[in-house]
């Protein structure tokens, strides 16, 4: 069984692939396609290994990320309707990995309040780049069954916020 999410960052992606992976007893590949270059991705994708697959809109051409939801068994498409928390989540990933690049891990707390210092034309361009992702998301939800799940719905009864502390400021 294929089992395909399609997500932005930041929309509890990672959490949701080990739910699905244990729901239909299935290996979670993660993001196993980021990253390839074209020549590299395009021979997985026409032999999808059984798994639940997280893709980003980014990540691969058009025609592969159709190809992909066509023939997937089963498509989440994962949607954080909180834009704030998206974002701020994903400038406080960003900047704390530039700060520290050893920190590869979400999940690694560096013991210390991490400062983070953005600025609002920023924080807009990331905001406008997620809304733009969510109105894509859902155009493939009307070509390909699937069903829409959203961020909020699916952590509510086990959010485990991660446990490093920031101070976010926008300038």
């Amino acid at each position: 069984m294929n089992v395909t999410v399609l997500t932005a960052p930041r929309s509890a992606g990672h959490y949701f692939t080990r739910v699905l992976a244990k729901k239909y007893d299935i290996p979670d590949l993660r993001e196993y396609l980021h990253g390839l270059k074209t020549d590299e991705y395009l021979p997985l994708i026409h032999n999808m290994p059984i798994g639940v697959h997280k893709i980003y809109l980014n990540s691969l051409d058009p025609t592969s990320l159709n190809f992909i939801l066509a023939n997937s068994d089963k498509v989440y498409y994962l949607i954080r309707k909180d834009k704030d928390a998206q974002v701020r989540s994903f400038l406080c990933s960003k900047y704390r990995h530039a700060v520290n690049p050893l920190l590869l891990n979400d999940e690694d707390d560096t013991g210390d309040v991490v400062d983070i210092k953005v600025t609002k034309s920023e924080v807009d361009s990331y905001r406008e780049k997620f809304l733009l992702s969510d109105e894509l998301i859902k155009s493939y939800a009307d070509r390909y069954p699937g069903e829409i799940k959203y961020t909020e719905d699916i952590v509510k009864d086990d959010y485990q916020p991660y446990s490093q502390k920031y101070n976010f400021t926008i300038i």
